[in-house]
């Protein structure tokens, strides 16, 4: 830079943005600060350009942080060759590429979700980790992290992207994890510190969140070493004083830990469903229905269902991962595990109660004399409604078929850019996707239509002139807001409004809905994958780090590439009718029978395993 400016008042002065006086005077660089304010700090370089007419001038900048006392020299290799064109060979590994041959818009922005979500990378030395923020309002406004839920929801797809970063992100919720009482926090900022926003300070739904995470990356990968890895709990050097068999800081004493805190302390309801805390998934369900039903007596109601409410969606969620989680523990604590085949039979008895004959309620609060009360059994609200699609409730009920027709009719067929919470409301990626996921178990036609309709594709087609949600977007989007067609939402604590971008969950869950419909998916047994695809499309590629898949009318064949020694089994479905099946992994001939081919290997760092089923149709 020509010159350069670190003091904010000494650049801007008198005329501030509109005519900063360092402008105005044509000053010299000014390159010290004083000391007398808590952020005197600002970076402003000057370039000094002349054009001719018809000329043009590319500018390139790279910015970052160093320690005062530290050299500088790491920047001369920046300024040899061409570092874009580095930059850009070094991206093009780690990202997600998916082609049907047709599909123009998912096969690019696909890619786009995958670079966006690792870029979105920062590093915590308090944590000694890396990590992906939420971002938007939440980081940028707000200046904190939360809730960790999200970044359980990023290791699904960083499991296939970067697996590495997927570890990484594991060990920040197990480092945040508080040594005394096993809770995960709803949020962490700054260096160590830990914040409950003042109403968020029991969550009920993390220690789910974060296992879910765990056995994803476990079987994904086959990273059964990952277990027996140390992570202290917070705040670090303190030891654990959790209840006997939770005791230690292994990955899997936070894994124990994890169940402990789930059953002991969130807890299980009257009626039979996980307790609801101040919040499962949606932050404000108790503090906004007790302040709208309540009114005038909003704090005893917020009270009484923080203590005694309870929540569907956490306990059709739990029905999920609990038996995966077992079956995980089983071989190093079966008692534990055993304990929650247990508990598994009542909630999902609890949670079917739930069901109303078109849809699951959304949960039990408590009035201010701690009476029930039933929460959406009049509407339909979808954050009740994929967890018991996902976990087979519906299915085993033997009302999917129902469930699915009025999510459809009622959320997802009016809405150009996926299923709203409620009619009329916001589309939140992180509900609007997990219906994606849902639908692959009976609809795979619905699953397609889904993923296309939350694409940032689709978004620009039907909202040309809201800019948001094209190239990064917030949480949450509107359809249906008269006065912010296609735009985002805004409270009086979280104005989202303020900073509507660059927030992970939309290119997360993205990836997590493509993964799906590609029918990528770990074993209920943890050993490996399952693979069942259910794209609507004559042939399509998927192509991660982790796992190449090619798909075509008589075959599908792909690469995994692993992370760690150790064995694997991938179970691949065939569509019904084939013949003369013949399924091969690393040349050798594999069981294929009822629709599935059984492809089990050992596996090295680095060796490409190649798999194949193909068959035949028709005479």
């Amino acid at each position: 830079p020509d010159a350069y400016y670190v003091d904010k008042f000494a650049f801007f002065g008198e005329g501030g943005p509109r005519q900063p006086d360092a402008v105005l005077a044509r000053s010299e660089s000014i390159p010290d600060s004083p000391s007398t304010d808590p952020m005197p700090y600002c970076m402003i370089l000057r370039r000094t350009v002349s054009l001719n007419p018809g000329e043009k001038i590319s500018l390139r900048f790279a910015y970052g942080t160093a320690r005062a006392d530290s050299s500088l020299a790491f920047v001369h290799r920046y300024r040899a060759g061409d570092p874009f064109e580095q930059t850009r060979r070094a991206w093009a590994a780690p990202l997600a590429y998916f082609t049907t041959g047709s599909d123009a818009a998912l096969q690019r922005e696909m890619a786009w979700h995958a670079y966006s979500l690792l870029a979105s990378t920062v590093y915590s030395d308090y944590y000694r980790t890396h990590l992906i923020p939420q971002g938007s309002a939440y980081l940028f406004s707000h200046g904190a992290d939360g809730a960790p839920r999200d970044q359980a929801l990023f290791v699904l797809p960083l499991t296939y992207l970067r697996p590495d970063l997927a570890r990484e992100t594991l060990r920040l919720i197990m480092a945040l994890t508080h040594h005394e009482t096993g809770a995960i926090p709803y949020a962490f900022s700054g260096h160590g510190f830990q914040d409950d926003a003042l109403i968020h300070a029991a969550p009920s739904d993390l220690d789910l969140f974060f296992l879910l995470a765990l056995f994803e990356y476990v079987s994904a990968t086959g990273d059964l070493g990952f277990l027996s890895e140390d992570v202290p709990f917070y705040s670090a050097g303190a030891p654990p004083s959790l209840p006997p068999g939770a005791a230690g800081t292994t990955v899997l004493d936070h894994a124990r830990a994890a169940v402990v805190h789930l059953i002991e302390q969130v807890g299980i309801g009257a009626y039979g469903l996980i307790k609801m805390g101040d919040g499962d998934w949606s932050d404000g369900v108790v503090f906004e229905n007790a302040r709208h039903l309540g009114g005038a007596l909003a704090p005893a109601w917020f009270l009484n269902t923080k203590a005694h409410g309870e929540s569907v969606p956490n306990t059709q969620m739990a029905l999920y991962v609990l038996p995966r989680i077992a079956a995980l523990l089983e071989p190093y604590d079966p008692m534990l595990a055993e304990h929650l085949g247990d508990l598994l039979d009542g909630l999902a008895d609890s949670a079917q109660r739930q069901w109303n004959g078109r849809w699951y309620t959304r949960a039990i609060l408590r009035d201010h004399l701690n009476r029930p009360v039933i929460l959406d059994s009049d509407r339909i609200n979808l954050e009740a409604q994929p967890w018991a699609l996902i976990s087979g409730l519906a299915a085993h009920g033997k009302i999917e078929a129902t469930l699915i027709e009025w999510i459809t009719s009622l959320l997802d067929d009016s809405s150009p850019i996926g299923a709203p919470l409620v009619q009329g409301g916001m589309v939140w990626s992180a509900v609007s996707q997990l219906l994606t996921w849902g639908y692959t178990r009976s609809r795979p036609d619905l699953a397609w239509r889904s993923l296309e309709r939350n694409s940032f594709a689709a978004h620009a087609a039907a909202f040309p002139n809201c800019w948001l949600n094209i190239w990064s977007g917030p949480d949450a989007v509107s359809a249906f807001d008269p006065l912010y067609p296609g735009g985002t939402w805004q409270s009086p604590a979280t104005p989202m409004t303020d900073f509507p971008v660059m927030n992970a969950n939309p290119h997360a869950m993205a990836l997590l809905g493509l993964l799906r419909v590609c029918g990528v998916e770990p074993l209920l047994d943890g050993s490996g994958l399952a693979i069942a695809p259910c794209v609507p499309r004559e042939r399509f590629s998927l192509d991660t780090p982790l796992l190449r898949l090619d798909v075509s009318p008589d075959a599908i064949r792909g690469d995994y590439r692993p992370v760690v020694s150790g064995a694997r089994s991938l179970v691949v479905t065939y569509p019904e009718g084939a013949r003369d099946v013949v399924a091969t992994i690393d040349g050798q001939t594999a069981p294929a029978h009822g629709g599935k081919a059984w492809l089990h290997f050992t596996m090295q760092p680095s060796r490409p395993v190649s798999f194949e089923v193909r068959w035949r149709t028709g005479d």
